[in-house]
């Protein structure tokens, strides 16, 4: 469970460091550590932007909803999922 109301950005970046960058208490760079900061900073953006923390004032965020929201913000990161701009007229 995560709580966005404690979590600061130096956390997460610590948390997602152990996730991406140790294999079998080995360590491996996958992420460098600006990589990290972005990522990081990304998806406490999009978790904030949920209607339950913006509208329901619930920052608790479970362990199976969190890696979902860490997948689509790697992706994006990484380039494999593109999104559409609106189109001006």
């Amino acid at each position: 469970m995560l709580n966005l109301k404690t979590t600061t950005t130096d956390t997460l970046i610590k948390f997602l460091d152990k996730k991406f960058n140790y294999t079998y208490g080995w360590k491996s760079t996958v992420f460098s550590k600006k990589d990290l900061e972005i990522i990081a900073y990304n998806l406490i953006e999009l978790l904030n932007q949920r209607d339950e923390v913006r509208f329901y004032n619930k920052p608790v965020i479970s362990n199976e909803l969190l890696e979902i929201y860490i997948k689509i913000v790697v992706d994006i990161y990484e380039g494999f999922a593109e999104l559409k701009t609106a189109q001006t007229v």
